[in-house]
C-alpha cells in the first residue's frame, strides 16, 4: 500500500483536490470511489485515509509521520471492511460498523471506515442511516466498480471520485520506471492489455495471464457468438470461487451496458474491453444488450443469497445466449 498521492499517474487534478481537502481538514463525511478492477480505487482509499489522519501540518499524506507509517502496517483508527471471503457485507456487518463509528478514536482526532465489499440494498439502507447523520470526526470511504451498484440515496450523500482509464502510453511509462529490469516488450504487452489501468497492468505483467480476466473475455466472446458450450467452459471454474465471480459478473454487466450505449450512439467513454464491446454490438440488438445487462445485475444480486452456483451459472448462460 502506498500513502503518497503523488504516486498516482495521470490524475493530477484529482490528486491536487484531495491534497487540498486533506490539508484543510475538509474531507466530506462520505466518499464514493468508482473504478474498474485495477484502477487503484482501493489504493486511493487507503491513501486518502492516511491523508485524513496524517500529523503533518503541510503536505498530506507525508508518508513519514507515525500515523502515515501505521496507515501502511495497521492503524487503530482506520477500519477496513471487505466483506470476508465472499466480499459481501451483511446488515449485521453494517450495524457493527455503525457501532464502531460511535467509539472515540484511539490515537487520532478522526476515524476512517473503508468499505470495499459489496452491499445488497438492505445493507446499504442500514448504512444510509449513518450517512444521513454521520458521527462527528468519522469519514466513510466506499469503493465500487460502478455507482449503479449503489442506491441513489447512498450515492447522493457521498462525494464522488471517478477513476477513468489512462492512456496506454502513461501506463507503459509508469511500468518502465517502476520495473526497469523487466524487458520493455513485456511491459508494452501488459500495458496494451491493461485497458488503461495500472493495477491490471501489474497483474498481467507478473502472471502468465489473469484467470478472471481471461474467463470474462471468453464469456463475452461466447455470448457474442451464441456459443453456450464455450460460455459454460469459461464460467464453470467459478463454481468454487464465488468471490471472484462476483467481481467478474459486475464487470460483465458494465461491458453489456457500454455495448448498449455504443449501439445507441451515446457519446460515452468505454471503460475497457473495447474489442468485446464491438463484438457484442455487432451480434446483438440494443434490446438484447439491455436484457443481458439486467441479467448480470440479477445474477450479482442472487450471489448474495448463497445460491447453488452450478444452477446459477447455467441459468445465466440460458439468459445471455438464446
Amino acid at each position: 500500500m502506498i500513502t503518497a498521492f503523488g504516486d498516482f499517474v495521470g490524475r493530477e487534478e484529482l490528486v491536487s483536490s484531495l491534497e487540498r481537502m486533506s490539508e484543510e481538514e475538509n474531507v466530506p463525511g462520505a466518499v464514493l470511489i468508482e473504478g474498474q478492477r485495477g484502477s487503484g480505487k482501493k489504493t486511493l482509499a487507503k491513501s486518502l485515509a492516511a491523508a485524513i489522519l496524517c500529523k503533518s501540518r503541510e503536505k498530506r499524506p507525508c508518508g513519514v509521520c507515525s500515523s502515515c507509517k501505521k496507515a501502511v502496517t495497521g492503524h487503530p483508527d482506520i477500519l477496513l471492511e471487505n466483506g470476508g471471503d465472499k466480499g459481501v457485507l451483511s446488515v449485521d456487518d453494517i450495524r457493527r460498523l455503525r457501532k464502531e463509528a460511535s467509539v472515540m478514536p484511539v490515537e487520532s482526532s478522526r476515524k476512517v471506515m473503508i468499505i470495499t465489499g459489496s452491499m445488497a440494498p438492505p445493507a446499504q439502507n442500514a448504512l444510509l442511516k449513518t450517512l444521513e447523520e454521520p458521527p462527528a470526526g468519522v469519514t466513510f470511504i466506499i469503493t465500487v466498480r460502478r455507482r449503479e451498484e449503489m442506491l441513489d440515496t447512498v450515492v447522493s450523500r457521498c462525494m464522488p471520485v471517478l477513476l477513468t482509464p489512462l492512456a496506454v502510453s502513461d501506463v507503459e511509462e509508469f511500468l518502465q520506471r517502476k520495473f526497469s529490469d523487466v524487458p520493455k516488450e513485456e511491459i508494452r504487452r501488459a500495458a496494451e492489455r491493461s485497458e488503461g489501468f495500472i493495477g491490471a497492468a501489474e497483474e498481467l505483467l507478473f502472471s502468465e495471464k489473469s484467470d478472471c480476466d481471461e474467463a470474462l473475455k471468453k464469456m463475452l466472446q461466447s455470448t457474442a457468438k451464441g456459443d453456450a458450450v464455450g460460455f459454460l467452459k469459461a464460467v464453470m471454474p467459478f463454481e468454487k470461487d464465488v468471490a471472484s465471480f462476483a467481481d467478474v459478473i459486475v464487470t460483465a454487466g458494465g461491458v453489456f451496458r457500454d455495448a448498449y450505449m455504443k449501439k445507441e450512439g451515446a457519446a460515452e467513454e468505454i471503460f475497457g474491453y473495447a474489442a468485446e464491446v464491438d463484438a457484442l454490438c455487432g451480434a446483438m440488438t440494443s434490446q438484447r444488450l439491455a436484457e443481458c445487462h439486467r441479467s448480470c445485475e440479477k445474477t450479482a444480486a442472487r450471489l448474495k443469497e448463497n445460491p447453488k452456483m452450478n444452477l446459477l451459472l447455467t441459468v445465466l448462460c440460458a439468459e445471455l445466449i438464446r
